[in-house]
């Protein structure tokens, strides 16, 4: 379930034209916030957005298809400890508050993952 979830909120950053307005609907908390006009993307960082929607919607598919592959799972759990702590730091250098929201969205996805790592090892050990 998780993953269809983060397929909904990545696709839409792999489509040209739609990442700059949904990276400012998703950075503002859906508009709760407001963001400082230095916030705004230069066409290299489109690029990486769309980019990175692009590999979103590569990994979280895969995860979508594959809920039960250990490994997918171990990395998932991995990679969102990783993100957390990127978005802690461009919080720290001044990003939006929707950020921290993110953080404790990751680290839930993080213990999801770990605990559906033990029921699958011991799956697989059978």
């Amino acid at each position: 379930m998780a993953a269809w979830l983060d397929l909904a909120a990545t696709a839409p950053l792999a489509v040209p034209g739609l990442e700059a307005w949904w990276l400012r609907l998703l950075l503002s908390g859906g508009g709760w916030w407001t963001l400082p006009p230095s916030w705004s993307l230069s066409a290299s960082g489109l690029m990486l957005a769309q980019l990175s929607g692009v590999f979103g919607i590569c990994w979280n598919g895969a995860r979508a298809c594959w809920p039960g592959d250990r490994r997918l799972v171990t990395i998932d759990g991995v990679a969102r400890i990783a993100v957390a702590g990127l978005l802690l730091r461009f919080h720290a250098l001044g990003g939006p508050p929707s950020l921290l929201v993110f953080v404790v969205t990751e680290l839930c996805g993080a213990v999801i993952a770990a605990l559906a790592v033990l029921p699958l090892s011991r799956r697989n050990l059978t």
